[in-house]
């Protein structure tokens, strides 16, 4: 979750409404092309000008600490461009001090407790340090003290703001201690901030994407399908963003397209079907080599051709057949998951055949059925029920064969593999008595 990098807009000091000296205005004015331009020189030189400026004015005026809300805020910019720790720490330093110089309770000091809170996040996020994220919350906490959802106009966008900064600070949180209050708060915060937040606003992405990824992770402990179903929708609304170059883009799609066939197990809905299917092509699309473990990639793709298969149209059918065989290329050969994305592949191509009437359909299904009975095994009742779940299979391919093609090599095999199928379970012949 993450906030505008620049948090004025109509609160900026040039605009505030105050009275300030020509010399401070000038100043400001300067500041704001430097940090527009990206120069850091430049920055540097209207932060001197300002500070100069700031040295001329009462020690209660009332624009003193907008102001040095100003001089963080330019500090930070020239960290975002030197990568330099020693300007983040002097724009923390300078924000603690704009705090200081507002009165309470006044927007520009929620103003400033925001630019604070934001920059103890980065900085937590440079050294890890929690004493760096704990003032983080308590900055942003008491930025949001005297404002409510029924906040207006900038105090309403700064109350935005403030609580993406906040949710995000608790998600980190969460991750270091494991707390469920800090991950109920972030999921409360990151949701009242996309209410706030305007659609065309930057950062609404990383805002959804982390609201979503919270969701997930209160779901891996409630296993609520309510909140995985608002765990998809925030995915999916983000990825609706349509942003050219978005970041994790591709991890995105993927946790997409999981939540949605983890939804499926719920909800049987074929609209959650057809989202993961179009997720996952989507996510493989722009996959880079080795993003994702072979086996994990196969595994998915495998359930969801069995998915499919539990869902009697051509169309899903299709999907079935399709799935099935991006499955079988992916699951590593040798891997005990290689047996179901066959089985799966038979089972779709028999499926297809049955509806179309396609030769090559039937011959691919005896094909992988074939390969599937190969990779069964004997040792342990899991394994003989595979075994004979591939059989029952194949037996059934090479039989509509036979009905298609009247082959009478078929219905022995039919028979064969049938009889082969059913022999570990035959109940055992009664001994005789014992004299």
């Amino acid at each position: 979750m993450t906030a505008a990098s620049d948090p004025f807009g109509a609160e900026s000091p040039r605009f505030a409404g105050a009275a300030a000296p020509p010399v401070a205005d000038f100043a400001a004015d300067r500041l704001a092309r430097a940090m527009t331009n990206g120069d850091p020189a430049a920055i540097a030189a209207g932060v001197d000008m300002l500070v100069r400026a700031l040295s001329t004015l009462p020690a209660d005026h009332e624009l003193r600490g907008k102001y040095m809300t100003y001089v963080a805020t330019a500090y930070r910019t020239r960290f975002e461009l030197t990568d330099s720790t020693a300007d983040l720490a002097t724009g923390i330093e300078w924000g603690e001090r704009a705090v200081a110089a507002t009165p309470t309770g006044q927007p520009g000091q929620r103003l400033a407790l925001y630019v604070l809170s934001e920059d103890y996040l980065r900085r937590f996020n440079r050294t890890n340090t929690i004493d760096d994220l704990q003032a983080c919350i308590d900055a942003g906490e008491q930025a949001l003290t005297g404002t409510d959802r029924s906040a207006e106009g900038t105090i309403r966008s700064t109350r935005g703001a403030v609580l993406a900064v906040l949710g995000n600070a608790y998600w980190l949180r969460f991750r270091h201690t494991s707390t469920p209050a800090d991950l109920a708060t972030c999921i409360a915060y990151g949701e009242e901030a996309l209410d706030i937040r305007d659609p065309a606003e930057p950062g609404l992405y990383s805002l959804l994407i982390g609201v979503a990824t919270a969701l997930l992770t209160r779901f891996q402990h409630d296993h609520d399908p309510a909140t995985l179903r608002k765990c998809v929708v925030r995915f999916d609304e983000a990825l609706t963003l349509h942003l050219p170059g978005a970041p994790n883009r591709c991890d995105v799609l993927w946790a997409a397209a999981t939540s949605h066939l983890q939804l499926f197990g719920y909800s049987r809905g074929l609209a959650d079907l057809r989202q993961c299917a179009t997720r996952t092509k989507e996510a493989l699309e722009v996959m880079p080599p080795g993003r994702f473990d072979d086996r994990e990639l196969g595994v998915h793709v495998a359930d969801l051709a069995t998915a499919f298969l539990g869902i009697e149209s051509p169309d899903a059918i299709q999907r079935a057949v399709e799935f099935g065989r991006l499955a079988v290329d992916r699951v590593p050969e040798g891997d005990p998951y290689q047996l179901v994305a066959l089985s799966n592949l038979s089972v779709a191509h028999r499926y297809r055949f049955e509806q179309l009437g396609d030769s090559d359909d039937i011959r691919n299904a005896i094909e992988f059925g074939e390969q599937a009975v190969r990779r069964t095994s004997t040792d342990g009742s899991r394994q003989l029920v595979a075994r004979a779940r591939a059989m029952q299979n194949l037996s059934l391919c090479y039989r509509r064969r036979f009905e298609h093609a009247h082959h009478t090599a078929d219905l022995r095999a039919a028979e064969r593999y049938s009889k082969s199928a059913a022999a570990p379970f035959a109940p055992e012949a009664e001994s005789g008595p014992p004299w």
